[in-house]
């Protein structure tokens, strides 16, 4: 559903029914397990859910401080705050080391506006090494077996065959066996094909 439409169906409802609609929509948005925030052009956090709440902190080099993002150092700060001067209705993204460059906070989001008030909506992600996506319905689909889900998960994470057997606890032949039938259920020649096919089920 369009923005345009969601305004025009909020319109339409009577004024009792309308905060409804808005904190059901919050609700779902706090349910979600990614990180969200709505941020005001100076900073400030209007609205997070509890992962965003829980993932910022000194290890990650960004803070609530006051009520805003605070960064540990004057770049991040000056390259976060550049990102949200610049975002506009279509979708941004930046990347924010941690202090010890040892992984990056990735945030993306968009500028939203309603009434003539306008926040930046954003998500956001560590790249931590042990960071995996997750995938929706795949299994069910493609007809995938639980080692096939297993395995075809692990390829899509990065893993490579001989990981994936160790992790496993099977042979490499018994993986590369598992992968032909995967591409074979997804349609596929190679792992790159497989990549790009099942791109759109992920989730996280």
């Amino acid at each position: 559903m369009g923005k345009d439409v969601l305004n025009e169906r909020i319109a339409e409802q009577d004024a009792a029914e309308a905060p409804d609609l808005a904190t059901l929509a919050l609700a779902w948005l706090g349910a979600d397990s990614r990180p969200r925030l709505i941020v005001a052009a100076d900073l400030q956090v209007l609205w997070s859910n509890r992962p965003a709440s829980q993932q910022l902190g000194d290890d990650a080099g960004v803070v609530l401080r006051d009520g805003a993002l605070a960064f540990a150092s004057a770049t991040a700060q000056r390259d976060f705050t550049d990102f949200i001067e610049a975002l506009g209705e279509e979708l941004g993204t930046v990347s924010i080391p941690y202090p010890d460059r040892s992984a990056h906070l990735l945030f993306r989001g968009r500028r939203i506006g309603v009434d003539g008030r306008s926040a930046a909506c954003l998500e956001f992600t560590r790249d931590t090494a042990g960071f995996m996506a997750n995938y929706s319905d795949i299994d069910r689909v493609f007809s995938l077996t639980r080692a096939e889900h297993r395995i075809v998960v692990g390829l899509l994470n990065g893993r490579t065959a001989s990981q994936l057997a160790t992790d496993l606890l099977i042979s490499v032949d018994t993986v590369r066996t598992h992968v032909r039938r995967i591409y074979s259920k997804v349609g596929v020649r190679s792992r790159e094909e497989m990549f790009s096919r099942l791109r759109p089920y992920r989730i996280l």
